[in-house]
């Protein structure tokens, strides 16, 4: 169908809610458009906005003859589309959202290509910018690799194409049957009406000299909005429409397969694919409803997707298309090949990664993981260590690198840790790594030296220990005695990738030199904060010790943490500084409380791998800053971290960090936390006291670490606030507080205070805590998934947990959806509520528990009495001593297996 004639070349349609802070800029990239054919309207949707961005509007729409505005009730971003394509009167007609922008010569780029294409494509798109207006970069979409120039691309031939945003121009045809907006989809709408725009030719248009500049600014709305809590029904209808217009034209066939692929690929990696946030019938009836849709892409469409990983292939298909049992494996010396009915999917062979390397007496104590996308679909593989004439079997562990690049298991890794010999006489020793599975062979594994963890200075696949190097050399792993030639090139090497590289050796150097023999031991928590973490706590008993260590803490506070502790004189240093960076590599240990590196390890990894030779045999002791219950397994684990060590005081910790987390049992001090001496454990009768102290929501606030802002109608809107004002307005109307004699204290995460205002409530009962609390003050503790409970089962207080967002929570909008335990089992250490109601009722029963000494202990309190290893204080006593040992070189009981 022809465009509709009319003397406005292209009608720009701009939905618009509450984007006050950035509809200007938006409009003015398209008033700024340049060119001859650059006649144009601009037609404002404002669908119910409820900041300032009507009145914006109205302010444009009189000071601009191009701009139309449309107000209406809001009703989504369908419907003002839908508004916006029905009142245009351009030729063309193409959409941009109100955060977004366009570049000068857009429109008139555009309309040169449509108008020569017209004939053979309903739809033109053109070049997508993502651009972080934080850091002023820009990163173009990866479908941009497909287009080679302007023209028209037919979808069978391009079927990767993948045009799933609104950098689209369309022609006006005002048909009333034509294509528009899904009305009550909230995702998916923008994909599948361009879907059925190009249906009927199968082809698109490209136009090259354009540009639509996508803001992405990191916020959490559109993450949220993605969510399968909020999203499944409408990702499930997406997917089964494009399934239908691949039937209704056959050409559109792999089209819409890979643009399903495209969408499962970004999913899988977001944690945004599967329906976690329900159970029972009602889960298994939506992992049906996906997988129907996902048994219907043939084996070949998956094994070409452009956009799925290799090891996301493998799942995928081993979970939806194939079965072991009828799937012929075979490991080629280049290739991978995985065929089933004389189908094949070609993938990459066995990997051998190294990840941690260390030089210690005469040894170098290495990690790695071994991988290949097709051994989910085969059986566990032997894998063999070889040199001269011998072959070793390498033990070989489960690996977190399973979940590789998502929050599930995508692909079978096996760890093994390797005690090999490094001191070669004049000849170097080469090492190679061969296996099988099931009796087939697999020769020569290639090796990767991806050190994050060493005691060298890596370059160019080669790292460089004191007395020996090591090099990877395709599948060879050759040790080397040391050469002043091959040091000073590669050495030269480096310089060349770092031209300060020279000036940071030679200024470390120098203090090592004027430090000469010295015993360091640092100590960090986060260094923005001046709390008094594990890292302090143990610091403060250290330092009374006469035992020659000079002991430095790492902080950003340190004026207010010396008035606080006069000792702290004279051994506070600055987070990331030149001395900061100089003790980190002359430490022979580091506590640290969190597992972000930079506060142990100021510097990049690239920095690291030129200064790591520095560093003696280091140990790296993660003291943890509460229990570990937060099932994470893609980012607590052992193969993941640069620790060595970590501090438990539960058993709870010791069965999931070697059962779950890949922690060798030699890893484990079980000495205690250091913080749970602080607290008192002493038989005294706590105080009339209800502490309500909530965990953060990640999804609820904006900004990045330390830097959390507050969003007021982000946190009033949710479920989460609702409840708790709900379970708090209830105590105060009802008295309940009173009836009992009790008060209630509201304790926020740090992360949470910068909504303290939203608090406040107007009793006498109810209040904001103090920043410092002494936890055995409290008879009952209300909180959620956080780990700050444990400080209050060990105080010996009541525990009640209230998640009034738990299915937010089980959709995992805070980053995680499980824990280690199951609150819903009662297998934590109180009731659990999910709203405000049942909330009210424990706290009554517990409540009136407390005015009887003689009751019987529940079960939960029967739990908390035995969940701890110590109760003595005497916590930071073991680490002491458990560190000295180390210090001294008493490790025993090391996990790596011994290479003779």
């Amino acid at each position: 169908m022809a465009s509709l004639k009319s003397e406005i070349s292209m009608s720009v349609v701009i939905p618009v809610y509450n984007k006050a802070d950035r509809l200007e800029e938006c409009v003015e990239s398209v008033l700024g458009q340049t060119g001859n054919k650059a006649s144009f309207e601009i037609i404002l949707v404002d669908d119910g906005s409820t900041d300032s961005s009507l009145s914006l509007c109205r302010n444009m729409a009189e000071r601009h003859s191009r701009i139309r505005l449309i107000s209406q009730t809001n009703q989504g971003v369908s419907a003002a589309r839908n508004a916006g394509m029905k009142a245009a009167v351009g030729r063309y007609i193409m959409f941009l959202d109100a955060d977004d922008s366009i570049s000068p010569g857009t429109i008139q780029s555009l309309v040169s290509v449509f108008e020569k294409c017209e004939q053979d494509a309903d739809l033109v798109t053109y070049p997508l910018q993502y651009f972080n207006p934080y850091t002023g970069s820009r990163k173009s979409h990866k479908r941009e690799t497909w287009f080679d120039g302007d023209g028209v691309y037919d979808l069978e031939k391009y079927p990767y194409v993948a045009q799933t945003t609104m950098n689209v121009c369309i022609r006006n045809e005002q048909d009333p049957d034509a294509a528009v907006f899904a009305y009550g989809m909230k995702m998916g709408e923008d994909q599948l009406f361009i879907t059925e725009k190009l249906k009927g030719k199968a082809k698109i248009g490209y136009c090259s000299k354009a540009e639509y500049i996508y803001t992405k600014d990191g916020s959490n709305a559109s993450r949220q909005g993605n969510n399968p809590l909020y999203a499944f029904d409408d990702m499930i209808t997406l997917y089964q429409s494009l399934l239908d217009i691949a039937q209704e034209n056959p050409a559109m066939k792999e089209y819409a397969y890979q643009l399903i692929l495209y969408n499962i690929d970004w999913r899988l990696r977001g944690d945004l694919l599967f329906p976690t946030f329900c159970t029972g019938d009602e889960r298994s009836g939506k992992e049906q409803q996906l997988a129907s849709i996902l048994k219907r892409i043939p084996m070949l469409s998956y094994a070409r997707s452009p956009y799925l990983s290799e090891y996301h292939k493998g799942y995928l298909l081993n979970r939806y298309i194939l079965s072991k049992e009828e799937v012929s494996v075979s490991y080629g010396c280049e290739r991978t090949t995985v065929s089933i009915n004389k189908k094949y999917w070609e993938t990459d062979k066995p990997k051998i990664t190294i990840t941690h390397c260390l030089e210690s007496a005469g040894h170098l104590l290495m990690r790695g993981h071994f991988d290949c996308p097709a051994f989910i679909l085969d059986s566990q593989p032997i894998l063999f260590l070889c040199f001269g004439e011998k072959r070793v079997e390498v033990l070989l562990g489960s690996s977190s690198f399973e979940y590789n690049e998502a929050k599930v298991k995508t692909a079978k890794s096996y760890n093994f840790a390797l005690e090999i010999p490094a001191e070669p006489d004049r000849h170097p020793i080469s090492y190679w790594f061969v296996a099988e599975v099931s009796r087939r062979p697999i020769e020569r594994i290639d090796v990767a030296l991806t050190l994050k963890r060493h005691n060298a200075f890596v370059v160019d696949g080669t790292a460089l220990f004191r007395k020996c190097m090591l090099q990877v050399s395709g599948d060879n792993l050759i040790i080397h005695r040391k050469r002043i030639a091959s040091t000073a090139l590669l050495f030269a090497k480096k310089a060349m990738e770092d031209r300060s590289f020279l000036v940071k050796r030679l200024l470390v150097s120098m203090l090592m030199m004027r430090r000469g023999k010295q015993r360091v031991w640092l100590y960090v928590d986060l260094p923005a904060s001046p709390t008094k973490g594990n890292a302090l706590i143990q610091f403060l008993h250290d330092i009374e010790k006469d035992d020659g260590i000079e002991r430095y803490y790492i902080s950003n506070c340190g004026e207010q943490l010396e008035k606080e502790h006069p000792v702290l004189l004279g051994h506070v240093v600055k987070c990331e500084t030149v001395e900061h960076v100089f003790l980190s590599l002359k430490a022979e240990i580091i506590f640290a409380s969190y597992v972000e590196s930079f506060t142990y390890r100021p510097m990049s990894q690239s920095t690291y791998d030129g200064l790591g030779d520095y560093a003696g045999k280091q140990e790296l002791i993660y003291l943890q800053h509460g229990v570990l219950h937060a099932r994470m397994p893609w980012y607590i684990s052992y193969d993941r971290l640069l620790f060595d060590k970590i501090v438990i005081s539960t058993q709870l910790e010791a069965t999931n960090l070697t059962h779950r987390y890949c922690f060798p049992d030699s890893s484990i001090i079980y000495s205690g936390m250091p913080r749970f001496d602080m607290i008192s454990v002493e038989n005294i009768r706590p105080k009339k006291k209800i502490l309500f102290a909530p965990s953060w929501r990640a999804y609820l606030v904006a900004g990045k670490a330390s830097r959390r802002t507050a969003v007021d109608d982000l946190l009033i809107s949710s479920s989460f606030y609702r409840g708790v004002k709900t379970f708090i307005t209830r105590l105060i109307e009802e008295r309940l507080l009173e009836k009992w004699g009790f008060s209630l204290e509201i304790k926020l995460h740090p992360n949470f205070s910068c909504y303290k205002h939203l608090f406040v409530f107007d009793n006498d009962n109810v209040s904001l805590s103090s920043e410092q609390i002494l936890e055995s003050d409290y008879a009952v503790v209300i909180t959620d998934y956080s780990s700050y409970a444990f400080d209050f089962v060990y105080a010996g207080c009541d525990i009640l947990y209230f998640i009034p967002d738990y299915k937010e929570f089980k959709a995992g909008l805070n980053q995680y959806s499980e824990l280690d335990f199951s609150l819903d089992k009662n297998e934590g250490f109180g009731p659990l509520s999910t709203n405000a109601e049942d909330a009210i009722t424990e706290l009554a029963l517990v409540l009136s528990r407390t005015e009887n000494d003689d009751i019987e202990q529940t079960v939960y309190q029967k739990r908390c009495q035995k969940f701890f290893f110590h109760h003595d204080g005497k916590n930071s006593d073991r680490l002491y001593e458990a560190s000295q040992a180390l210090a001294n070189g008493d490790d025993s009981g090391s996990f790596y297996q011994e290479v003779k």
